[in-house]
C-alpha cells in the first residue's frame, strides 16, 4: 500500500472508524483517546518536515536553554574561583541525558533520583547552611523540569496538530506519531493498519 497517498481515515484497511468526524465523537465520549508517545512526539517537532516552524523554535529554544544553563555555571565558577562546584556540571549532564518523562515514570531509580533532587532542595530549606544540597539539587532538578516541559509540549503539539483536520490526523497516525487507545484498552498504531495489504 502507498502511505504516501494516505490522506482520508477511510483509506485505511480495516480501521475501526470510517471518518475524522466519527473519531472526534468517539474522542468527545471518552470511547477512545488520542495519544502521543513522547520520545515520538519530541522527535517529530524538532525533526519532521511538516511539524509547525513556532513549534520547533521553541524546542530549539529549550534546548539551548541548557546549553545557557551550563555555561552560565562554568561562568559562575570561574568568576568565584569556586572550582569545586565543577563536580557539579557531572550530575547536570547525566540529569539531562537519563531524566526524561518515560524514564523516570519506567525506572524506580530515575524517580528515587528526581524525588532526592526535591529532597535536597528542601534540606537546603530547612538547614540554611548547606550549599552542597542547593546545588546538587538544583544539577538534577533543572534538566528534569526542562526535559519534562519539552517532552509535554511536543506531545501537546502533535494532539492539537490531530486535531486540525483528517489529513492531518492521517498523516500523524500513519507514522505512528499519534497512536488511539481504544475502549477495550488496545492500543492502534498506523503500522498496524497500513502493513496489511
Amino acid at each position: 500500500m502507498d502511505t504516501q497517498k494516505l490522506d482520508l481515515i477511510k483509506d485505511i484497511p480495516d480501521f475501526p472508524f470510517n471518518s475524522y468526524d466519527e473519531i472526534l465523537e468517539a474522542e468527545k465520549n471518552k470511547k477512545i483517546v488520542l495519544g502521543a508517545s513522547e520520545d515520538t512526539a519530541r522527535q517529530w517537532v524538532s525533526q519532521g518536515s511538516t511539524a509547525p516552524i513556532k513549534s520547533r523554535r521553541y524546542h530549539n529554544l529549550l534546548m539551548r536553554l541548557h546549553m545557557i544553563i551550563y555555561l552560565g555555571i562554568i561562568l559562575y565558577i570561574i568568576l568565584s574561583q569556586n572550582f569545586i562546584l565543577l563536580l557539579y556540571i557531572i550530575p547536570l549532564i547525566i540529569s539531562f541525558f537519563f531524566l526524561r518523562p518515560i524514564s523516570v515514570r519506567t525506572f524506580s531509580l530515575f524517580k528515587l533520583i528526581v524525588w532526592l533532587g526535591y529532597g535536597l532542595i528542601i534540606w537546603f530549606i530547612i538547614s540554611s547552611n548547606s550549599l552542597w544540597a542547593l546545588y546538587l539539587g538544583l544539577s538534577i532538578l533543572i534538566p528534569w523540569l526542562l526535559n519534562k516541559n519539552l517532552y509535554n509540549y511536543c506531545t501537546k503539539v502533535v494532539l492539537a496538530e490531530a486535531h486540525k483536520s483528517e489529513a492531518r490526523f492521517v498523516e500523524l497516525f500513519r507514522y505512528n506519531i499519534l497512536g488511539l487507545r481504544l475502549e477495550d484498552g488496545s492500543v492502534a498504531l498506523g503500522s498496524d493498519f497500513l502493513s496489511k495489504k
